[in-house]
């Protein structure tokens, strides 16, 4: 039963990887894509698509900041983590509880940084496509 317990908590941990590193891509292209449309000489701008951009800019630049501190913190936790198996070998039950308070709280802090990237994500996501949509309005329509 507990190799089935390994065997899941790394294709989660792989999951979660995953994910991360694909929101951080998309973010990154998503942010390149907007900065090339903008370089066009032609397109002037209204004060609503301005806001919108830097909102976008804004919330795509925190997703990113998000996901490098989610890296930190998941490699934090992995060092705990092994440490706190240490611990556990040697029977050291003192620093145990100690350690596995702090391994708790750093899953947390993993979770919750991870679904902050996927919402700055989303945000940005939507405001820069009411952005460029509110540009290519009139060759769509």
């Amino acid at each position: 039963m507990e190799n089935n317990f390994a065997r899941w908590q790394l294709v989660r941990i792989n999951q979660l990887t995953f994910i991360n590193n694909l929101i951080l891509g998309l973010s990154l292209g998503l942010l390149a894509y907007v900065f090339n449309f903008v370089q066009s000489d032609e397109i002037i701008f209204s004060c609503i698509q301005k806001i919108l951009f830097w909102i976008g800019c804004i919330t795509s630049l925190c997703s990113i900041a998000l996901a490098l501190l989610l890296a930190l913190n998941r490699l934090k936790d992995f060092r705990k983590t092994a440490n706190l198996v240490r611990k556990l070998e040697k029977k050291d039950l003192d620093e145990k509880n100690k350690s596995r308070q702090i391994t708790d709280n750093l899953g947390k802090t993993t979770w919750k940084l991870f679904y902050w990237q996927i919402a700055t994500f989303c945000i940005s996501f939507v405001t820069f496509s009411i952005f460029i949509l509110m540009d290519l309005y009139d060759k769509i329509t």
